[in-house]
């Protein structure tokens, strides 16, 4: 005998509309399931799935099994709350013979899924060289400062730290501090993520009066120092 047949699966426990929702503690993720690894070709609702109709042909008094795998696709750019865990949902399918054999429809089973979304930080923008334009003997302290972004999970708390706050260069002396705004500040700083980059500030100050130690007329002195900024999590 040959039984023609073909598979519908749902959009889940926590669908939108027809978007598959995963789910912790009143957050969410979207996601769609599909036949291809490139997530090209998705299906959404209680509809019959884009594949071909499958075929069983089956001997009296036997059975006969067949195999389809199917992909997890995640859209990237997605904020999430709250910060780690593992979001969960089922999927139901249905099992359908076709029309022409007396069509018969059973729920075949259930996919449950799982997505694993950990903490995580990334750099958005690489922060400029901190310059220091300054005059010897300066009446005033010379400030300067420079950006840059970090965007971390939604709600995650993290440090982020220069390796040090002061130091001297071509005899000058100067401080840093780590802030939100362009000007003062601390270090370390302790910063809430909002799942969107952050802009952040190294500033820095040299303080009025200093000497330094160029010893040409004929064009500035320039030197540099390198600093390190991590950012933990």
């Amino acid at each position: 005998m040959t039984v023609q047949y073909q598979l519908a699966a749902d959009n889940g426990l926590n669908a939108l509309g027809t978007q598959n929702r995963a789910t912790l503690t009143g957050s969410s993720l979207n996601y769609h399931l599909s036949i291809d690894a490139a997530c090209a070709t998705p299906w959404k609702g209680a509809t019959v799935l884009p594949t071909p109709t499958g075929t069983f042909t089956i001997a009296k008094n036997s059975t006969a099994s067949a195999t389809q795998t199917f992909y997890g696709c995640i859209p990237a750019g997605q904020t999430v709350l709250p910060p780690e865990g593992t979001y969960t949902d089922t999927v139901t399918m249905t099992f359908a013979t076709s029309k022409a054999q007396g069509q018969s429809v059973f729920t075949g089973g259930s996919i449950p899924v799982a997505i694993v979304a950990p903490s995580t930080c990334v750099n958005t923008a690489a922060p400029a060289d901190l310059a220091f334009n300054y005059t010897a003997f300066s009446a005033t302290p010379v400030l300067t400062s420079t950006s840059f972004g970090v965007r971390c999970t939604n709600s995650l708390i993290y440090t982020i730290s220069l390796d040090a706050i002061d130091g001297v260069v071509a005899g000058l002396n100067y401080t840093l501090g780590l802030n939100t705004v362009g000007t003062g500040g601390g270090n370390p700083l302790v910063i809430v993520g909002t799942g969107v980059p952050q802009t952040l500030f190294i500033n820095g100050s040299m303080p009025a009066g200093q000497a330094g130690a160029c010893n040409t007329s004929a064009a500035p002195c320039a030197a540099a120092q390198v600093r390190t900024l991590t950012v933990t999590y």
